[in-house]
């Protein structure tokens, strides 16, 4: 009887232990970071081309941005300092970052786990400077970042199990003093070697305008122009006239559309463009939305691709490549 009561008690005991636990979620070691818009703190989508860690003894792989528009950073349990690099459009910045392993008790007699605690931002790597707030120089996207703590305020953060409050919010640089760029580059290329060729056009206009030209004759062959998009349009369409040998014009025309007052990243002024143009598809024989399509009954051209979807201010790459139709061999006689 003796026996039984002691084990009783020792039950009890164990389970009154336990109660006393609170309960936490181990966290996945992943750094939650989340893009804003300066201008207003709004959070912004942006889709970068690559995103990956490194450090001293490894490079990971692709991060990919997570369903609620953020991404999620693994942290190495191997040593107390990585970097990521944010890769698009032919820009690229790198997070820098330090922070310290930490076991977390989670409850008397209810075990314990490992987490990441003292997580801050390294300026260009420096581990003398690490801080909570940074204001990124001669950066490539990066405005600025605040690091927030387990509780909201402005600190050195610990990685709990929450994945989707950001730890870090990365504020983008914007382009509060540049105009968003309407022209829409169009180049002409060889359809076999992809070098650029020189077309001599009789005119060129928008279909709904045949007599408002936006390129004659008169400015002789060109490799490429620039065609000027309407704000608050969704799409053109181009007729490009030629006169062929026997001194009759053949004429084919293509049509885009886009997106207007979307935000982009400005790989020319290297900020966030809000208000901008982007999203530029072709429109194929078969009226859908591709990136590139073959003219399989083309008088001119023989394809086009879609080579930058954004109208941004860099008017050295084209949006639009077209390919021109290849001679006829003829046969010697």
């Amino acid at each position: 009887m003796r026996l039984k009561y002691i084990i009783l008690l020792g039950l009890l005991s164990l389970l009154s232990a336990c109660q006393d636990c609170d309960p936490q979620t181990p966290p996945d070691g992943r750094v939650v970071v989340r893009f804003l818009d300066p201008s207003d703190n709004d959070d912004i989508t942006i889709d970068f081309d690559s995103v990956y860690g490194y450090s001293t003894t490894f490079q990971g792989g692709n991060i990919p941005r997570d369903n609620n528009d953020a991404y999620r950073l693994p942290l190495s349990t191997e040593q107390e300092q990585i970097s990521f690099v944010f890769a698009i459009q032919g820009l690229q910045d790198t997070l820098h970052l330090s922070y310290q392993k930490k076991v977390i008790i989670n409850g008397p007699d209810c075990g314990n786990f490992e987490t990441f605690g003292n997580l801050q931002a390294l300026i260009n790597g420096d581990t003398d400077q690490a801080q909570s707030i940074i204001k990124f120089r001669d950066s490539a996207i990066f405005d600025s970042l605040v690091i927030f703590d387990e509780e909201g305020s402005v600190g050195p953060a610990l990685i709990n199990g929450d994945t989707t409050t950001a730890n870090i919010r990365i504020f983008i640089a914007n382009c509060t003093d540049v105009s968003p760029n309407q022209e829409m580059v169009i180049s002409f290329f060889d359809p076999v070697t992809d070098t650029p060729v020189s077309k001599l056009f009789e005119r060129v206009y928008r279909k709904e305008f045949p007599n408002r030209p936006i390129l004659t004759s008169l400015a002789g062959e060109v490799t490429s122009f620039i065609v000027e998009l309407i704000p608050g349009e969704e799409s053109i369409t181009l007729v490009f006239e030629e006169r062929a040998e026997n001194g009759l014009i053949e004429s084919q025309q293509i049509t885009f559309t886009f997106s207007s007052n979307i935000s982009i990243i400005d790989d020319f002024e290297g900020c966030l463009q809000n208000e901008a143009l982007g999203n530029l598809r072709l429109i194929s024989e078969d009226s859908i939305g591709i990136d590139s399509t073959a003219f399989p009954s083309g008088i001119l051209f023989d394809s086009a691709l879609i080579n930058r979807s954004i109208i941004n201010s860099n008017n050295t790459i084209p949006n639009v490549k077209i390919f021109t139709q290849q001679p006829t061999a003829v046969d010697d006689l």
